[in-house]
């Protein structure tokens, strides 16, 4: 394969959507990582373990203004979810199961941030790993960029509704990315050293 083009695939992902003042104190007690110190635009990996430490699900929480998304294996969502509200007592804290609500596109590889600008009403700005921005497609759809490699040579995750995302990805095709497979993707994530829950953890 040519990593120097940009590669997209379709990810399928699930969503927590917390909202509620005490939403990141709230899960800075439940997960591995530091979540309270993150400001908007900014994001983490972290891991939901269970009393003996064994991973339960694989994270990456990404922090808003208004909100903050969890994404999971879509296998770990429902269970997710279920634990995190057995946990809430007096926290002003509201959890929503938003995974039907978003499409994820991925395009990786040098190309990537090239590639996306044309199907982006918004400029991209230079992101840090994990790091988010709100953004706009030349459709006039919204949703939001993270900074995310799935692959050595990085990229984004393009998180769109989900009637938008068929003609997002069509786009990009037309501009010369590449659109590739699950096995494909797995191979470039094994390849990048990258582990993943149901198979390295």
């Amino acid at each position: 394969h040519d990593t120097a083009n940009a590669m997209a695939t379709s990810i399928a992902t699930g969503a927590l959507r917390l909202t509620g003042t005490d939403r990141q104190t709230f899960v800075q007690g439940m997960v591995s990582n530091d979540v309270a110190g993150l400001k908007p635009g900014q994001g983490c990996h972290a891991a939901f373990l269970d009393n003996t430490g064994h991973i339960l699900a694989e994270l990456h929480i990404h922090i808003f203004a208004e909100s903050l998304l969890i994404e999971t294996d879509a296998r770990c969502v429902a269970r997710l979810a279920t634990t995190l509200d057995k946990y809430l007592i007096m926290e002003d804290v509201e959890i929503a199961d938003v995974s039907s609500e978003w499409a994820i596109v991925s395009v990786q590889g040098d190309g990537a941030r090239a590639e996306l600008a044309t199907v982006l009403a918004t400029p991209i700005p230079d992101l840090a790993a994990l790091d988010n921005i709100e953004i706009e497609t030349v459709d006039n759809a919204a949703g939001y960029l993270v900074a995310v490699a799935h692959s050595l040579k990085g990229g984004y995750d393009l998180w769109l509704p989900i009637d938008a995302a068929q003609a997002v990805t069509a786009r990009l095709l037309n501009c010369g990315a590449t659109l590739i497979g699950e096995k494909a993707a797995e191979i470039l994530r094994i390849e990048a050293g990258i582990a993943a829950w149901g198979s390295e953890l």
